[in-house]
């Protein structure tokens, strides 16, 4: 009996653990949490601009994270901008078990020693100075990539071919209107091989297959799947420029430097601007992408009724 109520007990604390093994998810909200002490501590990342990334933190954290789940607990360890963070999830909570800063060891290496093996001081902080400004080499490069993005200039060329396709359908209607009245009237032959046959196949047949109505729904939707690629292309940046803000400042603390160069501010103001570019974008093709599969196939619609049209013309004469 004794045997049979420690086998029960040790049963439900294993199912105990099962069920309150930690999920990604709640690891991603935990180094949220924790990432956002630790920035607000330091005088990093504000308020303003964590509120400004909504949803996209989860995502970095998510990508950066690799998990080892032993189905009681888990072993996570996340890189983000070069730090290393491992901790245990066991019972639905956290606990750090270890910690390193990779990118110190990528950019300096072991530590200098003296020709006396005492550590030479002047080149540790020269490896942090030089640590620090390829930090803010690599922020500025990442700042001045969204600043010259081509999302403007795909989303002009969108609104462009868009305008050309409805110009081009504008134009068969009255092609086709024509074609369909005078195929109507026609009573000689000589007419149904000339005037009416050069309005449809120069006219109408050309133009859906080899001119402005074929060449505007080409380049519409080469236009459409270019806004497409930058919008989800687009979202990187904004994850990642926050981090790489944060890791600039951190090496330029370890280095003993003053942080003199983009501030919270500029980094808010960027993400803000950019994403109203990614917006502007997704709305313009989401505005535009229903109409154009609509003039699409009402283009292919008036070839189709023009040509019967022409046709029945064409079975007068034989």
């Amino acid at each position: 009996m004794k045997a049979l109520i420690t086998t029960i007990v040790l049963l439900a604390i294993l199912g105990l653990l099962v069920a309150t093994n930690p999920s990604p998810k709640d690891h991603s909200a935990y180094v949220r949490q924790e990432l956002a002490k630790e920035a607000q501590n330091d005088g990093g990342l504000s308020e303003a601009l964590m509120l400004l990334l909504g949803g996209v933190a989860e995502s970095v954290v998510s990508n950066a994270t690799t998990r080892d789940n032993y189905l009681i607990f888990s072993i996570y360890t996340t890189n983000l901008g070069g730090d290393e963070l491992v901790v245990l999830g066991v019972l639905g909570r956290f606990l750090g078990i270890g910690s390193s800063n990779a990118e110190e060891v990528s950019f300096n290496g072991p530590p200098p020693m003296g020709n006396n093996g005492v550590l030479d001081e002047d080149n540790v902080l020269a490896e942090r100075e030089e640590a620090a400004r390829l930090r803010r080499t690599s922020l500025e490069r990442m700042m001045q990539q969204i600043r010259e993005t081509g999302l403007p200039l795909a989303t002009e060329n969108l609104n462009k071919s868009f305008a050309s396709l409805q110009s081009s359908v504008a134009d068969m209607r009255k092609v086709g209107a024509q074609i369909i009245s005078e195929s109507e009237k026609v009573t000689s032959c000589d007419d149904v091989y000339g005037v009416l046959q050069e309005l449809f196949y120069d006219s109408l047949h050309h133009g859906i297959y080899h001119g402005p109505f074929s060449d505007s729904v080409r380049e519409y939707g080469n236009a459409s799947q270019e806004v497409q690629e930058r919008v989800e292309n687009g979202q990187y940046p904004i994850e990642q420029l926050p981090i790489e803000y944060q890791a600039w400042r951190d090496s330029a603390v370890e280095a003993g430097l003053n942080a003199d160069g983009p501030s919270i501010q500029d980094i808010e103001n960027l993400i803000s601007d950019y994403k109203g570019k990614i917006e502007a974008a997704t709305n313009a093709r989401e505005a535009s992408i229903e109409q154009a599969r609509q003039l699409r196939t009402e283009g292919e619609d008036i070839y189709i009724r023009a040509g019967n049209s022409y046709e029945r013309a064409v079975q007068r004469c034989r």
